[in-house]
C-alpha cells in the first residue's frame, strides 16, 4: 500500500506547487494531496499559521520561497516573516503527526552569510555569524526534518555537515542545459562560450564547460570590501571576440557584478567584443534598482536575454527576462523518494517554460 503525500505551498509557491501536483498525478494520483497557506498575522503582528487538512501519517513537503515578492492583501511580508512562516508550517507538520517532514526552500534562506570571519578586509577582521549553518541547524535539530531539498545553495559546503536531515542540493547543470536548448532553438546559438561573474565561479564554470564540451572564460573581480555590493574592476581572459557568450551565476542580488561585466565586454573595440551576450541565473533576485539598470543596458543592445528560474517569485518581469519553472525537478525528486528510487538530480527533467509576463 502506497503512503499518502501532502504538499503545502505558501503564497509565493502556489503556482509552482499546482504545477508539481499535475506532474505527480500521472504516477501518484491516488496518494497526492495539497493545500495553499497564505501568510497571515495576529493583531500583534505575530505570524499566524493554520492548516485545514489532516497531516497524520502523511509524508509532508513544505514548499516555500522566503525571497518571494508575491503580494498579500493589506500586508507587506518581509523576508524574515516568510522564513518564520516556513518554520511554523514545518513545526505544524511535526506536532500533528506527519510520518515524515520535508522542506523545500526554493532558494535556501540566509545562504549569503556563510563565512564567520571576513579575513580579507585590510583595516579590520569582520566577525559574522554562520547564518547558513543556523538555518541548517534549525531544520535538522529543532524541527527534525527528514529531507531538505533545494537548488543551487550559494555555498554547498554549508549543508555538508548535516547529520540528521538529508540535504539534496539540485545543481546548476539542469538549468544551463535548458537555457542552451532554448538558445539553440530560439536564437540559433549552437556553442556559446561560458563565463562566470568572478573567480569564485571558475571551478563550476570549468566543470560545466568540460561536461558539455564548451569553452569558457576566466573572470577576475577586484572588490573594496569596505563598500558592500560594489566592484572596483573586472578582468576577462579567454577567446570571446565575435563569439556568443553565456554568463552564469547561482544568484544575483543587485546584479552589480553582472552589470560591471556586461559593460566591460561592451567597452572593448568592436572587433574584440562578443557577438552576443546572454545570462543564465538560477535565483533571479532583482533587488534595489536592478531592473532599471538592466533595462537601460538592454535598450542599448548590450545583452540579449536573462534566463532565470522561478525559485524566486516575482509578479512581473521585463520582456527580456525568460523564466523556467523548477517544478519538474522538485516533482521528480519527490516522486523518486515516493517510489524508493535513487535521486538522479533530474538532469533529464523537462522544463515547463512559463508564459512571458507583461511588465
Amino acid at each position: 500500500m502506497r503512503e499518502p503525500i501532502h504538499l503545502i505551498s505558501t503564497q509565493d509557491t502556489k503556482s509552482m506547487v499546482t504545477e508539481m501536483v499535475e506532474l505527480l498525478k500521472a504516477e501518484l494520483w491516488d496518494i497526492i494531496t495539497h493545500e495553499n497557506h497564505v501568510y497571515a498575522e495576529h493583531n500583534n503582528e505575530e505570524t499566524k499559521v493554520v492548516l485545514d487538512q489532516s497531516l497524520r501519517g502523511k509524508h509532508v513537503y513544505v514548499i516555500a520561497d522566503v525571497n518571494g515578492k508575491q503580494s498579500v492583501p493589506d500586508l507587506v511580508v518581509k523576508y524574515n516573516d516568510r522564513l518564520l512562516q516556513l518554520l511554523l508550517l514545518t513545526q505544524n507538520a511535526k506536532i500533528h503527526g506527519a510520518k515524515t517532514i520535508n522542506v523545500i526552500p526554493t532558494c535556501f534562506p540566509y545562504s549569503r552569510q556563510d563565512k564567520p570571519v571576513q579575513w580579507w578586509l585590510k583595516e579590520r577582521v569582520a566577525r559574522e555569524p554562520a547564518a547558513t549553518q543556523l538555518v541548517v541547524d534549525m531544520f535538522q535539530g529543532l524541527l527534525n526534518t527528514d529531507y531538505c531539498i533545494t537548488i543551487d545553495v550559494h555555498n554547498p559546503a554549508t549543508i555538508n555537515n548535516s547529520k540528521e536531515t538529508k540535504f539534496v542540493n539540485l545543481y546548476t547543470w539542469w538549468h544551463v542545459q535548458q537555457v542552451l536548448e532554448r538558445l539553440k532553438t530560439e536564437s540559433a546559438i549552437q556553442s556559446p562560450v561560458l563565463s562566470g561573474t568572478d573567480e569564485w565561479w571558475l571551478k563550476k564554470v570549468n566543470a560545466i564547460a568540460k561536461d558539455l564540451g564548451l569553452k569558457h572564460l576566466t573572470v577576475l573581480k577586484q572588490r573594496d570590501y569596505s563598500q558592500p555590493g560594489t566592484v572596483d574592476e573586472i578582468s576577462v581572459y579567454g577567446d570571446f571576440a565575435g563569439k556568443d557568450v553565456l554568463i552564469m551565476d547561482d544568484m544575483l542580488d543587485t546584479w552589480w557584478s553582472l552589470i560591471k561585466l556586461i559593460k566591460k565586454l561592451n567597452s572593448l573595440p568592436v572587433e574584440l567584443r562578443p557577438k552576443s551576450i546572454n545570462i543564465c541565473v538560477t535565483h533571479g533576485m532583482f533587488n534595489k534598482d536592478a531592473i532599471e539598470k538592466l533595462t537601460e543596458l538592454h535598450e542599448q543592445w548590450m545583452f540579449q536575454h536573462i534566463f532565470v528560474t522561478d525559485s524566486v517569485c516575482r509578479e512581473t518581469y521585463p520582456p527580456f527576462v525568460k523564466v523556467t519553472s523548477v517544478a519538474p525537478i522538485f516533482a521528480n525528486t519527490i516522486k523518486d523518494l515516493a517510489i524508493g528510487k535513487d535521486i538522479n538530480y533530474n538532469y533529464g527533467a523537462k522544463p515547463v517554460p512559463k508564459p512571458e509576463q507583461k511588465t
